[in-house]
């Protein structure tokens, strides 16, 4: 079974990295969601995102 955290965030550029960093000691996968955002939070988070396994 796969834990999944799922973190809404909304202009969390300056933070984001962090709250990545402390929940992927904890979880398989992070999915973040940033709607409407105006600063580089997706950016961000794509950076800190690892790449997970993938299923054909």
């Amino acid at each position: 079974m796969k834990t999944i955290a799922i973190i809404y965030a909304f202009n969390e550029e300056s933070t984001i990295g962090d709250v990545f960093k402390a929940t992927s000691r904890f979880v398989d996968d992070i999915l973040v969601i940033s709607d409407g955002i105006t600063d580089n939070t997706s950016d961000v988070a794509k950076v800190q995102a690892q790449p997970s396994s993938t299923t054909s």
